[in-house]
């Protein structure tokens, strides 16, 4: 467990996140203002460019958190990370593994949990791939249609699960890494995903011009058995439109989403 799992800065960023989620229009300013801090001195904290003090700590834990473990573990990993003695520092150190080990790994789990499931975070991996694209938290609300709050946020996240990278051109970019997360919950996290994509999807018929899309279907009555090949089918045309797009030289200017739907109209119990 490294140090950015256990940190009062990730905790903080988490309770930001909350409030952005219910209010995609809450900043940063209210934040601060809520926790009785300078704008300024909290984005430094948030950075890890400045630290708080355990007094200080002790009134946004009271602030933030209702139950006592989760106080003891914010102000815990603020004396971890101020305390200048080795002895004060491992005590707080063994504290934090006693209560807190299991929320910051599950904290983690969030965070990739996350990814999956708000389709902007993987939109925001390949707008990286458009030619000539900053990404900025301001550009990238801008391209998706989200709050700069949001954007900031799953940046954020992005770069702390290692699946942003600083190129040597010094512009995120997408890395090789991958998420890790639990079988049984990451396929809840797919069903959120696929919902948001169809929905968004459903909104461009109304949005987008008839060149810019291609929305089409088709209704066939067909046996069970043939429904593996069907899969096989659907897979090598995604692998063909992937080859299609890799070995294209042309610069990249847009962000498309391709959807396949596949699903039974019928349902079981109406075969009379």
């Amino acid at each position: 467990m490294n140090n950015e799992e256990l940190s009062y800065q990730r905790l903080l960023r988490g309770e930001f996140e909350a409030r952005v989620r219910k209010n995609p229009r809450y900043s940063l300013r209210a934040f601060s203002k809520f926790l009785e801090m300078e704008p300024a001195q909290l984005s430094r904290v948030l950075n890890g460019k400045q630290q708080i003090s355990p007094s200080k700590a002790l009134r946004i834990a009271d602030l933030i958190f209702k139950s006592a473990r989760d106080r003891k573990l914010f102000v815990g990993l603020v004396e971890v990370a101020t305390t200048k003695s080795v002895s004060h520092k491992r005590q707080a150190m063994e504290n934090i593994l006693r209560v807190g080990s299991r929320d910051a790994a599950g904290s983690l789990e969030l965070e990739s949990l996350r990814v999956i499931s708000d389709w902007y975070h993987i939109a925001i991996l390949d707008l990286t791939s458009l030619d000539g694209f900053v990404a900025t938290p301001s550009r990238v609300a801008s391209r998706l249609g989200i709050s700069v709050s949001e954007a900031k946020l799953a940046v954020d996240r992005l770069k702390s699960l290692e699946l942003l990278v600083v190129g040597d051109d010094g512009r995120l970019k997408k890395a090789s890494a991958k998420l890790r997360t639990h079988t049984n919950v990451r396929s809840e996290a797919l069903k959120t995903f696929h919902k948001q994509m169809i929905g968004k999807a459903a909104e461009s018929l109304d949005e987008q011009p008839t060149e810019n899309r291609y929305v089409v279907g088709k209704t066939f009555a067909l046996n069970k058995a043939d429904l593996p090949r069907l899969r096989e089918l659907v897979e090598e045309f995604r692998s063909q439109v992937s080859e299609l797009l890799e070995s294209s030289p042309a610069p990249k200017n847009s962000l498309y989403q391709l959807n396949v739907q596949l699903f039974e109209l019928t349902k079981k119990g109406n075969e009379k």
